[in-house]
């Protein structure tokens, strides 16, 4: 058996695909496969990717005969994959480090029991120049996953990392990424792995995470799906027994999320009627508007009792 699997999503994606696959080849590990799956690109593309295809047998290319979107397109990767490992790499992220793979590899094999690694990563432009770096947890980790699936629902936010950021163990897969997702896909389906093993974090940053105007992560924040991803996440992750928080721990949690929402449209970003359908998805608005400053007054003091 292949050991990893190597997946890249692509679309539209002319102007990185070549940096993302030749980073791949520049790994001191050489036991993986490269599966990528276009989502009928309208560039060149394809065009680039068989180019590589034909010219090495570890490339398996899938065009895919209609649009899937995000989550369809990273499901076929998965469909796709022979690999014991899944690392994702999305078509505009490389691997910084030679050693990546292996250093991510040498975690899963030296900890049965770990479901999830992932790494810190540095942030980079449209050209490649640093421009910052994301480490979620500076000391490096070795964690129960349900801990960290309630760290993340705390402070309401990805504190594992994005696709590039990962890998993972293909046996714990009974589906794929959750298609109810636009744009938190990739949280929801570390949660549910870390459901079934434990989380190791690697503080160097092995991957570079690409930050520029046409990735769907600027986009998504535009349209405001990621405010609906969040309500989703708290909604089917806070009743989990190993999450224990009490009702009135939920209801802070949503609150928090309301709260930013609600700041959003004070500022001028969000129209109201916007603001005000994205909260009521969840919870009446005069119920958010009543308790919103309890809220304000207690949240610091909740905070406290939060970390205990």
């Amino acid at each position: 058996m292949i050991k990893v699997s190597v997946c890249i999503p692509s679309y539209n994606s002319e102007k990185y695909i070549k940096q993302a696959i030749q980073s791949v080849f520049l790994q001191n590990y050489k036991d993986y496969e490269i599966v990528i799956v276009d989502d009928g690109s309208c560039d060149s593309t394809q065009q680039i990717i068989e180019n590589y295809a034909n010219n090495d047998k570890r490339i398996t290319f899938h065009k895919n005969e209609v649009n899937l979107g995000i989550v369809g397109n990273f499901n076929k990767c998965l469909e796709f994959c022979r690999g014991e490992f899944v690392k994702f790499l999305l078509a505009d992220d490389v691997f910084l480090s030679p050693d990546c793979l292996g250093r991510f590899v040498d975690v899963l094999e030296s900890h049965p029991d770990v479901s999830l690694v992932s790494s810190g990563r540095k942030l980079i432009d449209s050209n490649s120049r640093g421009i910052g770096e994301a480490v979620c947890y500076e000391e490096g980790l070795y964690s129960p996953g349900s801990e960290i699936i309630k760290d993340c629902l705390l402070y309401l936010k990805n504190r594992i990392g994005e696709p590039t950021s990962v890998l993972f163990r293909k046996e714990l897969l009974s589906r794929g990424f959750d298609e109810n997702y636009e744009q938190l896909l990739d949280l929801e389906m570390w949660f549910y792995l870390l459901e079934k093993g434990d989380f190791f974090y690697i503080k160097d940053c092995l991957v570079g995470f690409r930050v520029h105007p046409e990735q769907a992560t600027q986009k998504n924040k535009q349209n405001l799906t990621y405010l609906n991803d969040f309500c989703l996440l708290l909604n089917d992750y806070c009743h989990k027994k190993y999450i224990k928080f009490s009702k009135i721990k939920k209801k802070i949690g949503l609150l928090k999320h309301f709260d930013k929402i609600y700041k959003l449209y004070k500022n001028g970003k969000l129209k109201f009627h916007d603001m005000k359908t994205l909260i009521e998805g969840y919870m009446p608005f005069a119920v958010f508007l009543f308790l919103r400053p309890f809220y304000k007054i207690s949240k610091n003091i909740i905070r406290i009792k939060y970390l205990r």
